[in-house]
């Protein structure tokens, strides 16, 4: 196939050397290219229209990704970009499947319960929204579409639970378990690729591990395994605010039903080789 990658980031470009490495034509867009990449293009995912290709593609990946942005650049993106993104993806005629990259963070859940994809989003935090309605753009579209939302994300270069407890700055949590939702970025990748070929894919699915997690017990494991005293618990008082991911446990069941097989299906077999970079 002929593959079209808007968003050649952290999860991006993993997608993009996976199907090349499968025999498919990958071409990547970013505002700034890698300069060895003879595939990359420059372009604008806010102005589709600056998007030159080379030639027809098949099917398109919407892996975008914003770190410590302000909202209105998700609002750029994620909406207003977004919605000339599926207009022109609707005119090159040759596109039979889009996949969007979303996030479980639409879910604002604070009682540790379980969702899954029948699950109603109820985003409260604006860049979620942003999300969602982008999610809701490519619903409407009449596109044939796939929405992957993810959950929080780590892996090479993106280990801060590492880093805080290696540091000494961890710490335990007095009262109920805050559970937090992980997928390495291998298998986030992986996943992408896996439904991007599926014969026959429904339109959403979770992509989270196996197991959620309580944020005690992660910090607990990581210090054991790094051979650290386990880290103290803050004062009752101290406790702070849940976190945008809220307290919730993302059900995957339906991604793994589709035939997909996680690498790293808990957070210890992905977190233990990361402890040794």
């Amino acid at each position: 196939m002929k593959i079209l990658i808007l968003g050649a980031g952290y999860v991006g470009r993993r997608v993009a050397d996976t199907l090349r490495e499968a025999g498919h034509t990958v071409w990547t867009v970013r505002r700034t290219p890698q300069p060895d990449d003879p595939f990359a293009i420059a372009g604008d995912l806010t102005r589709p229209e600056s998007i030159h290709l080379p030639g027809p593609v098949d099917r398109v990946v919407y892996c975008a990704g914003l770190q410590g942005a302000a909202l209105e650049d998700y609002r750029s993106l994620f909406v207003e970009g977004f919605s000339r993104v599926v207009s022109w993806v609707k005119t090159q005629g040759t596109i039979d499947r889009m996949l969007f990259t979303s996030t479980t963070g639409i879910y604002s859940v604070v009682d540790g319960r379980w969702v899954n994809e029948t699950t109603e989003p109820n985003p409260v935090r604006e860049v979620a929204r942003c999300y969602r309605e982008a999610e809701q753009l490519l619903e409407g579209s009449g596109l044939a579409h796939v929405v992957v939302r993810l959950s929080g994300i780590y892996g090479p270069e993106r280990c801060r639970w590492i880093r805080l407890v290696r540091e000494g700055q961890a710490r335990r949590l007095p009262g109920s378990p805050r559970f937090m939702n992980h997928i390495h970025v291998e298998d986030a990748a992986r996943a992408i690729v896996h439904l991007l070929h599926h014969p026959e894919p429904d339109s959403l699915y979770i992509a989270s591990d196996h197991q959620p997690v309580d944020r005690n017990e992660l910090i607990t494991f990581l210090a054991e395994t790094m051979h650290l005293p386990t880290p103290p618990f803050l004062p009752d008082d101290a406790s702070p605010p849940l976190g945008r991911g809220g307290n919730k446990r993302c059900d995957s069941t339906k991604l793994r039903e589709s035939g997909f097989s996680f690498r790293f299906p808990t957070y210890r077999e992905g977190y233990t080789p990361l402890i040794r970079l």
